[in-house]
Parts: structure tokens; C-alpha cells; sequence
């Protein structure tokens, strides 16, 4: 038994999407999950621009009179609205542009051999991405690496990571 029908996780995702709409955002992604009586929505926001706790607030209230007002959910619900985590590929564009200058893990296929490279996006477009391989430090430095560039289609997945120094 689904926790909320298919045509009310529809009108709940319009509804997200509007209201995100408004402050540039997209969804990325929402869920339904638990039972009838005591289901959980997730709501992950993304965009060009990182989501702020007042983004997430927006949509929530949004979606909450949503719900209250049309009954569609029957029950008790939880609602998380939530920003993207580090564990969310980058796939879209506007995720790649966001992420410029920043370090990114990407596996990909190179002679149909997976490969995995972690360095700094340097630049993107539909076609490439360019990497700055990073390199060991060496005396307390960095030291820029070799510059690799991948087709996007060899992309098996790309991932934000955290830079400590």
C-alpha cells in the first residue's frame, strides 16, 4: 500500500515546483514513502544557487498548507524539505557551473576501462568537462596537476567534494 497515490505525489511535486519556481530553484527529487496513516515526503531543492535553511522553509510552508487544505494526505505526514548532500551526482549543467573552481570526483570510461580522477573543475560545456588532477602536496603546498579533459558521455558519474586545503 503507497503511502500517498501517484496522483497526489503528482499534485505534490507540481506544487513543490512552483513554489521553488519562484526562487529560482528546482526539484530534484520528491518521495513518498511510509505508510497511509504516517507518511514521510522528502523534497530535495537544487539550482544554480545553493539552497538556503529559508529556501527550504519556503516550499515547506507551501507544500504543509497544501496538504492541509486539500487533504492529500490522509493522516499524519512528516515533510523534509532538503538541500542536495554531497552523496547527489552532478548531472545537470547548472550543477557543473555551480561547482566550478571546486573539487570533483568524476568516474568515468576511458578504452571501456572505469577510471576515477579527483580534481578541481575548471571548466565544463556539453560536450567536456576539464579537470585539474590533483596532486600530492609537497612541503605543505599543493601543486597544480596535469589537466585532463573527459567527454561528457564517458561520464559515469561526478561528484562534489569537500576541499580541505
Amino acid at each position: 500500500m503507497e503511502s500517498v497515490s501517484k496522483q497526489n505525489l503528482d499534485r505534490l511535486t507540481e506544487i513543490a515546483a512552483k513554489s521553488a519556481g519562484t526562487l529560482g530553484l528546482n526539484i530534484l527529487r520528491l518521495t513518498a514513502r511510509g505508510t497511509p496513516s504516517r507518511a514521510i515526503i522528502e523534497v530535495i531543492l537544487d539550482g544554480p544557487k545553493l539552497i538556503s535553511i529559508g529556501d527550504c522553509e519556503i516550499v515547506s510552508r507551501s507544500l504543509n498548507e497544501a496538504i492541509e487544505a486539500a487533504s492529500i494526505v490522509g493522516g499524519n505526514f512528516r515533510l523534509d524539505v532538503l538541500s542536495p548532500g554531497l552523496d547527489e551526482p552532478l548531472v545537470h549543467d547548472y550543477q557543473f557551473q555551480r561547482t566550478l573552481g571546486h573539487l570533483v570526483e568524476i568516474i568515468f570510461d576511458s578504452a571501456e576501462k572505469k577510471q576515477s580522477i579527483t580534481g578541481k573543475l575548471d571548466r565544463y560545456n556539453s560536450d567536456e568537462v576539464t579537470i585539474t588532477k590533483r596532486q600530492a602536496k609537497r612541503g605543505g603546498k599543493s601543486e597544480s596537476g596535469e589537466e585532463l579533459k573527459i567527454k561528457r558521455g564517458e561520464i559515469v558519474s561526478a561528484f562534489a567534494r569537500p576541499d580541505f586545503g
